[in-house]
């Protein structure tokens, strides 16, 4: 049964590795920049500073006394097992996050890489504030 469902897959995904993606046209009148220019520089720093703001409170929380829980199911697996983990789980996320913006940017996507890099810096300093407020509840 295990070797069906292999060839199934297998079968299915044929035609998705036959496909080629192709890299958006730089618009004229739009230079190419360099990836680590000032403006991508202060957001991969911002969002390394609203990623290291949720890491402090997460952590917080599961220090003793433990004063609450973790929601987001993915991440509890990584933040609730101690302080490497969670370190690691952070560090993973930004990576993640400027990684995605240098492919972007690696296809000329050069509003999408700002774009992803702002959603990181709302989405963990919204995160940090939000514990941050709650701690004490």
């Amino acid at each position: 049964m295990p070797a069906r469902i292999l060839a199934v897959c297998l079968l299915l995904a044929s035609p998705a590795a036959a496909q080629e993606l192709f890299s958006a046209p730089v618009p004229q009148g739009q230079m190419q920049h360099r990836f680590l220019d000032r403006v991508n520089l202060g957001l991969l720093t911002a969002d390394a500073g609203a990623k290291a703001a949720d890491a402090y409170w997460t952590h917080a929380l599961f220090v003793p006394p433990q004063r609450g829980t973790e929601y987001a199911p993915l991440s509890r697996i990584f933040v609730t097992h101690g302080t490497p983990r969670l370190a690691g789980y952070f560090a993973a996320e930004l990576a993640g996050d400027a990684g995605l913006a240098y492919w972007l940017h690696r296809r000329h996507h050069y509003r999408m890489e700002k774009v992803v890099m702002g959603v990181g810096i709302l989405q963990n300093g919204g995160c940090a504030a939000y514990t941050a407020t709650h701690i004490g509840k």
